[in-house]
């Protein structure tokens, strides 16, 4: 079950999966989507043709093409042997073929597409969506490449309008004004990817390149042995709060393993939304969290504690509330981890959903 009020993704999709990740889920989304809007986009094509028919040989070409492409994609989009990448680069070749033959016609032959202002008016906001529509259906590389060659190829035509001398004809000035607003657009559109995809991603955390065997296969969090290594590189003190589900095995008697695993993915992302971005989570086992905190004073940390345990209580799972005690230590190295672990164990023997501090962290 996801839980709706979590701002991060819901880590419990990879049980019992391939370990494909959210790129194979991205795909198969599109593939879905593609389906459905297809043939609504063909639908939507089909009424407007009928509605300004007949038209221009040339014309009617440049729109068979486009609808040509859009139904060899559907076609493509129901055989689960063909890669969803396919779908992506056919749609945007026939798109931007589509684009650029409107713009070519609407600039040399005006009477032939309607062109002048009108129509780069209406091409606008195709062009621009055409443009940031490589970088998310696309790798960077590869996208980058296509909104480039597209943008460049507008710039050629721009370039041989403003050649042709056509400035001076009625409506000339204001059609080489919008097509140069249309190549301004553009390149800040480019200009704002590069800089978003070159931004630096922020802090990388303690774990930037963790191996794949040192982290849980259904959370994605690092497992004891990098959070060990992590305790003992530190060189000040530090508190750390276990978080342990409270009766573990009855659950796992009333539902069974998906059960369990399904709990441990939802207390996951509820640490993960809960805690500070210093303060990273690791996975100790079958339903024990790790939470290394930044505070070290003993009220201060057992407030976070507390606020912990509240915030998972508060957010039922499939109609059942699920509880959590927590247990807190202070200290330096894998001994704080130890006494941490042995205080949990401590408030669960006491009936559970509490938090214990170690004694000598009061």
């Amino acid at each position: 079950m996801r839980d709706c009020l979590l701002p991060v993704p819901d880590l419990a999709v990879s049980v019992g999966g391939s370990g494909a990740g959210p790129f194979s889920r991205t795909a198969e989304a599109r593939r879905t989507a593609y389906q459905w809007v297809l043939p609504l986009v063909l639908l939507a094509l089909t009424v407007g043709l009928a509605v300004v028919w007949p038209l221009h040989p040339v014309l009617a070409a440049l729109w068979g093409g486009l609808a040509a492409v859009l139904v060899v994609a559907l076609v493509l989009s129901a055989l689960p042997r063909c890669p969803v990448g396919v779908l992506d680069q056919l749609l945007l070749l026939g798109g931007w073929s589509f684009l650029l033959g409107r713009l070519g016609l609407g600039l040399f032959a005006p009477h032939l597409a309607g062109g002048g202002p009108a129509l780069l008016g209406l091409l606008l906001p195709w062009f621009v969506l055409g443009l940031l529509a490589p970088g998310w259906v696309l790798g960077h590389r590869l996208g980058r490449v296509v909104a480039r060659s597209a943008l460049g190829a507008t710039g050629v035509m721009g370039a041989l309008y403003g050649l042709r001398g056509m400035a001076g004809t009625d409506g000339g000035e204001l059609s080489l004004a919008l097509l140069a607003q249309l190549l301004l657009v553009g390149g800040l559109v480019l200009w704002g990817q590069e800089s978003t995809l070159a931004r630096p991603k922020g802090n990388p955390g303690p774990w930037p390149d963790l191996p794949p065997h040192e982290a849980d296969p259904l959370t994605g969090l690092p497992l004891r042995r990098p959070l060990e290594r992590r305790l003992r590189a530190l060189r000040r003190p530090v508190a750390v709060a276990v978080v342990g589900v409270d009766h573990l095995p009855e659950l796992e008697r009333e539902g069974g393993a998906v059960l369990v695993q399904t709990v441990r993915a939802h207390l996951a992302r509820t640490l993960a939304a809960a805690t500070r971005s210093g303060d990273p989570v690791a996975c100790l086992g079958e339903g024990t969290f790790a939470v290394l905190l930044s505070a070290t004073d003993p009220v201060a940390v057992r407030v976070v504690a507390e606020r912990l345990r509240l915030r998972v209580a508060s957010r039922p799972l499939a109609g059942r509330v699920v509880t959590v005690s927590v247990g807190l230590a202070v200290g330096s190295g894998t001994d704080a981890l130890a006494r941490a672990e042995a205080t949990l164990r401590d408030a669960q023997a006491g009936g559970g959903h509490r938090v214990e501090v170690a004694s000598d962290t009061r």
